[in-house]
Order: structure tokens, then sequence, then C-alpha cells
């Protein structure tokens, strides 16, 4: 409970005059003082209902939110009447509150000669009324402005590295919101502006905010984890947005550098995939039963024989020819087959 709020109750309250003192003079005729007599009681007569009226019955408001910069006797009671403009003190600051207790209640009522139902219990929460700024309305407002600066329409990430503030402006309405003095740095990928939240009283506050704007791209990364040897398909992949300051030579950046490969180590999903990491995938394992195809002109012939080395698609592989006991170099052009050039085999 506030009790020590300084209330101002002074210039509002009448008090009553005096009595008027009548001369011994007057008083030594019997007449005259039977008819003061009379007049005295037609006085108290007539003064007790307008007492009575003068004494205002209120109801304490429940809590307020303050549109001014004072807190007034119309802010605590309904039906204050001509004392309802009267100021009682400073209204709390934009977010603060102020609590009035039953002491303080009853001394403004008394002070006011107001009829007020109270209870100890009784309190008021006297609240500036204020807006605040959403932050996330700030956010959308500088990533429009970055990317109209730019005069770039997508493809951009940006980052806010001022630590945005609580913004309190007096007044329930929205602020409006806009921004000044937008600087970019194409070089190092900055941006500095002045964003501005300005309400309908004419009352504004502005925010010095920086950041970094990031160019974005898309790669395709494997939307499954892959063991090594694994064939990877269309099906395997996803497209990823990443910064393009993070790409380098290395990395796959098309689906054809991905599509027909084979991991040479397990590979995780959404991740970009270095291209040290693939291998076209060995469809010939040493050890294996191939089948030997010899090709010369319209003939052709085929023998069984055993892989000597691991082979891919394409790659040439030592195959020990089963019937002949020799060894052939063959082309692996499919699972367990091998094409074997004239000019340079003898079977």
């Amino acid at each position: 409970m506030n009790t020590d709020i300084n209330i101002d109750i002074r210039h509002e309250v009448d008090f009553m005059t005096a009595a008027p003192v009548y001369s011994r003079g007057l008083l030594t005729s019997v007449g005259l003082c039977v008819v003061c007599l009379m007049i005295s009681f037609a006085l108290l007569l007539f003064s007790t209902p307008r007492a009575m009226a003068a004494s205002q019955t209120v109801i304490l408001k429940q809590d307020v939110y303050l549109s001014d910069n004072v807190i007034t006797v119309g802010d605590v009671f309904e039906n204050a009447g001509s004392h309802a403009d009267h100021v009682l003190a400073a209204a709390p600051a934009a977010g603060d509150t102020m609590v009035l207790g039953y002491n303080d209640l009853k001394r403004i009522a008394d002070a006011f000669n107001y009829e007020w139902n109270a209870t100890g219990a009784d309190r008021i929460v006297l609240q500036r009324a204020v807006s605040e700024v959403d932050k996330s309305d700030i956010t959308r407002l500088v990533e429009a402005s970055v990317y109209d600066a730019l005069g770039e329409t997508d493809n951009l990430e940006i980052s806010i590295d001022t630590v945005l503030p609580r913004l309190l402006l007096d007044g329930r309405d929205t602020p409006e919101l806009s921004v000044a003095n937008i600087k970019t740095d194409l070089v190092n990928n900055r941006f500095n502006m002045d964003v501005i939240a300005k309400n309908a009283q004419g009352t504004k506050k502005t925010i010095d905010l920086s950041g970094h704007f990031y160019r974005l791209t898309n790669i395709p990364v494997l939307a499954v984890n892959l063991k090594k040897g694994d064939v990877i398909r269309n099906s395997d992949i996803n497209l990823m947005t990443v910064r393009q300051e993070q790409i380098n030579q290395n990395i796959a950046l098309r689906l054809d550098d991905l599509v027909g490969m084979a991991p040479r180590r397990s590979l995780t999903s959404d991740k970009p995939v270095n291209m040290a990491d693939l291998e076209r995938p060995q469809i010939v394992e040493k050890g294996d039963i191939v089948t030997m195809v010899l090709k010369n002109g319209p003939m052709t012939l085929t023998a069984k024989g055993k892989a000597l080395d691991d082979g891919s698609m394409g790659d040439t592989i030592r195959v020990l020819n089963a019937s002949s006991n020799r060894t052939v170099d063959a082309e692996v052009t499919g699972p367990q087959r091998a094409t074997i050039t004239l000019e340079t085999n003898r079977i």
C-alpha cells in the first residue's frame, strides 16, 4: 500500500467560516432574542439538507490507464463532479505503475467531502497508458529496407547485430515505424540505419541499428544418412540454402555431382558434401566372377573370369581368364561385366 505519495489536496477544501457574534446590546431585548432563536432554528433546519447535498457519492474506479502526465481526482473516482480535474500528483513514467491504498484514497475522499463506500482493502493501480513497439515489426522493416537498398528481391539473409530495446511510447495508438540514414557496405556485407517509432501525439524514439547481410544459394545435400558404397539416387537428395561465403570449390554444387556416386565413408544428411568424400560406386569387387566380353566387329565372344581388382563403371581392372589362366585388362561396363580391348589383350 502506497503511503508516501505526494497528493495535493490544497485549494479545493472549503473550510467553514466562523459563526457571527451578536452584540450584548441586542441580546438585552427579549423579543429580539426570540426572533434570533427562531431564525437560528430555521437556518439549522434548512442547512442540514444543504450540507447533505454538498456531500457527493463517488465510486472507486478499477485499475486505470492514464493518458496524461498527471493524476486527477477524476482518474481515481467516478462521479467526481467539479473536482474531477483537480491534479493530485504526477503520473508514473511509461511502463511504471502507482498504487493508491486505502489511506491515500480516504484522504482524497475526505478532502473533497465525498461519500465513498470504502473498505480497508480498497486500492487502485494507476498505470501510464503506453503502446509498445513489437520487435518483430522492427525486424521486418529492417529486412525490407536492406532488400530495397540493395535492389534485391530474395536470396538474402539479414542479421541484426544491435540488441533491440523495449520501445514504449505514451498513448494507446500503435506507433508508426520508419527508417532513415540507411547505409550499406558491399565489401564487408554490413548495413546501418536509424529506425524511428512515432505516435499520433508526435512523440518519437530513434534506434541506431547495424547488422550484416549474406547472399544465399541452394546446394544439393543428402536427405538421408548413407554408408560407404551406397549409390546416391535422386530421391536421396534435398536442396539446402546456405550462405555463399560458406561454399568452396570442393563442395558438390549440382545434382549431377551426387547422383550415381557413392560415399567413400559414412555421410550424414543435411550437410554440404565434399567431392573428395565421393567416388563412383564399385560394381565389381575383387574376387567376383565376371563375364568378359570380347567384341570384334559384328562378332561377340564371352568368357568367364575372376576380377583381381575392385572396379567402378569405366574403370580398367585386371581379370583372370578362367579358361586360359591368363590375366587381361578389361573395362568395367556393368555389374559383374567387363569388356576387353582386343588390341591390348590376348585371351
